[in-house]
């Protein structure tokens, strides 16, 4: 997604593997602004070693939102497996669910206003 306002471009990018240090600063940060949001806690995943959030990435789709190099948002969501024999991959029937999403205004800690209101997701070919 990218959205241009009178501030900054952010664009919202699927993570690959060398994303990892990206998703780990912002996922912190969204720990730490908004800790009841989450299934996890700031204690818990600080000290969590590379391969965890390689692993992260390679599970599920993890979607950075970046200001240009700053990382300033996640969001993260997982498909439905595929429940019938015409259709073998997952989220093919558009059952995709989201998990967690979190944004701050750029260079701040405040979650973000409201989202752009003509979305574009960049999602790497499987």
């Amino acid at each position: 997604m990218v959205s241009k306002g009178t501030e900054a471009a952010v664009e919202i990018r699927q993570a690959g593997p060398d994303d990892w240090a990206a998703l780990r600063q912002v996922r912190l940060a969204a720990l730490a602004e908004a800790p009841y949001a989450f299934g996890s806690t700031l204690d818990t995943e600080i000290d969590r070693p590379e391969r965890h959030w390689r692993a992260r990435i390679a599970g599920w789709p993890q979607f950075i939102a970046w200001a240009g190099a700053e990382p300033v948002g996640i969001a993260a969501g997982f498909a439905e497996p595929a429940d019938d024999d015409d259709c073998d991959q997952a989220g093919a029937r558009g059952n995709w669910h989201l998990v967690s999403m979190w944004g701050c205004s750029v260079g701040t800690t405040r979650p973000q206003a409201p989202m752009p209101k003509e979305p574009v997701i960049h999602r790497k070919a499987a």
